[in-house]
């Protein structure tokens, strides 16, 4: 099968070895639209290097990954030859240029040729969830892997200790260099919120928190309850959006509360107070918070909080295998 896919390849990152690996795991022989020079100036706005250049980055690449069967043409606009060749199988496009394959097709059929298989290639994002793309790399502010040559900033929607603490060690796992900052957002109503509105929170917390830096986070606790246990439980909700609106949400582990408190909750009473008269205390520590008390200190707020945000983070650590992330503007 002949497959067939374009590009710039002015830096070659990440995200053009999927395209690659894509094409190559379908077809035995693949044609690569290579952008001339003047097409790769207008459409990208700054200049980019000399397509003879690119072509023999392209060529000793494919080369190192032992690929020999491909073909590489110089195109003018973002159709190339693909609407005139009769001895072509498939096309690679990623969700961004999916519209311009199916034009391509509509070409085809008015040519009098049999419609190209469109295969989708994921969409590769950097540490920000943001595209890896060359004009990012030129700027240093990713690598080829797209790994952020900066720290990465994130703002909690909260100026409460245990939240900033539990996403900052969360964050730090994961990624080199965090800046976490709290950010004091409308104080909410004082009674516990459902579980559906512990959701609402905290994505709503997220959106407002984020403003410019690279994500948002929102965490909210939620009352769930299980008429069928006869229980109520405590869960704490997560919600991570970032600078292209994409969100992704998670939740800790519940702890059940007695039943007293339950009640007291569902009446409307405010949580803070009914939570000190069970538990005989005067205050709960931000970051014991009242899985501290329950538990005997064997956890606390803040460890519960970490596995939240760690579940909200997780589409984003294998964003191969969740698409839905790479669109924009969801």
């Amino acid at each position: 099968m002949r497959v067939a896919f374009g590009g710039t390849f002015d830096i070659i990152h990440r995200g053009h070895r999927a395209i690659i690996e894509k094409a190559f795991s379908l077809g035995d022989e693949v044609l690569i639209g290579m952008t001339s020079d003047q097409m790769a100036e207008r459409a990208r706005g700054h200049p980019v290097s000399p397509v003879k250049k690119r072509r023999e980055g392209l060529e000793a690449f494919l080369r190192s990954l032992g690929h020999e069967q491909f073909e590489i043409v110089e195109i003018s606009d973002v159709y190339g030859p693909a609407p005139f060749l009769e001895n072509l199988d498939a096309i690679i496009a990623s969700e961004e240029t999916k519209k311009t394959a199916e034009e391509i097709n509509e070409m085809r059929r008015e040519n009098g040729l049999r419609p190209l298989d469109i295969h989708l290639a994921p969409m590769i994002l950097a540490d920000d969830s943001c595209p890896i793309s060359s004009s990012r790399i030129r700027s240093g502010e990713i690598d080829e892997e797209g790994k952020l040559q900066r720290p990465l900033v994130v703002n909690v929607g909260s100026k409460n200790k245990a939240k900033i603490w539990a996403t900052r060690d969360v964050f730090l796992k994961v990624f080199k260099k965090v800046e976490i900052h709290g950010v004091e957002l409308e104080t909410r109503a004082s009674g516990i919120p459902t579980d559906d509105e512990a959701i609402e929170g905290a994505v709503e917390r997220a959106k407002e928190a984020i403003k410019n830096a690279d994500f948002g986070v929102g965490i909210e606790c939620g009352l769930f309850v299980n008429d069928k246990l006869d229980s109520g439980f405590f869960v704490q909700y997560c919600a991570i959006v970032d600078k292209r609106g994409v969100l992704t949400m998670g939740h800790g582990p519940g702890f059940v509360l007695p039943q007293s408190v339950v009640a007291d909750l569902r009446g409307g009473f405010p949580v803070a107070e009914v939570i000190k008269t069970c538990l005989g205390v005067s205050t709960i520590e931000e970051e014991k918070g009242t899985v501290g008390h329950l538990s005997k200190g064997l956890t606390n707020r803040r460890k519960l909080t970490e596995h939240a945000v760690l579940m909200a983070l997780l589409p984003r650590l294998r964003s191969d295998l969740y698409p839905e992330l790479s669109k924009q503007n969801p």
